[in-house]
């Protein structure tokens, strides 16, 4: 997969997974904002250094970033969303967006970790 192709992924995988969120912005929960603030802002600077070809240095900071911090994100949610009472299909469908999203933060910590190795 090219690394334009995969930045196009994680852009139109963040306005899916985290479009519908907005709304909660303007709620009272401070960590549900900071969640979606964070993994939208970390989605776009991800996308932007993949699509730009700017993995190198800084760029490959933000790759990591990327990935770390989606992968946090992801694991306390599905804690979260198991742990709580929950419906069924409100935990399956969370599980599939935790799935999709750490399926491209492997990929992205594969790539950052490639930039290293081709130095």
């Amino acid at each position: 997969m090219s690394h334009r192709l995969l930045g196009v992924l994680i852009l139109l995988w963040a306005a899916i997974t985290w479009g519908g969120r907005i709304g909660l912005l303007v709620g009272s929960d401070p960590v549900a904002v900071a969640r979606i603030v964070i993994s939208i802002v970390v989605a776009l600077a991800a996308g932007y250094v993949l699509i730009r070809r700017h993995s190198e240095g800084r760029g490959r900071l933000v790759l990591w970033t990327y990935s770390l911090v989606t992968a946090a994100i992801w694991f306390t949610s599905l804690a979260s969303v198991w742990t709580n009472d929950n419906p069924v299909g409100f935990r399956l469908v969370h599980t599939a967006l935790a799935a999709v999203s750490l399926a491209l933060a492997s990929v992205v910590a594969v790539r950052a970790r490639a930039v290293r190795g081709s130095g």
